[in-house]
């Protein structure tokens, strides 16, 4: 049985573009992505067995008075499973 975990740090520009991929979401370049979450406040990265990206959050804003849960992101494979649940009770 697989294990997802559930990891408050930075994603990597290779993990979001991952799930993005995933999603169907427009591609980005490497530094594109790597531009995009690089001056995140805080991320969630959902990782499966620990290594394979299946969701990520992203958390922007000026760090004193305004925050913006920018993205909530979970591979359609394991939508529906409350990964997306679990990322936002992490992110609040």
């Amino acid at each position: 049985m697989a294990t997802i975990s559930y990891l408050g740090r930075s994603v990597m520009p290779q993990e979001y573009l991952h799930v993005r991929q995933a999603l169907g979401l427009p591609t980005l370049t490497f530094p594109v992505a790597a531009r995009a979450v690089r001056d995140d406040l805080f991320n969630v990265v959902v990782l499966l067995d620990g290594e394979t990206p299946v969701g990520c959050a992203r958390v922007i804003g000026d760090g004193v008075l305004t925050f913006l849960i920018q993205d909530v992101l979970v591979a359609p494979k394991y939508q529906r499973k409350g990964i997306g649940s679990k990322i936002m009770k992490i992110v609040l």
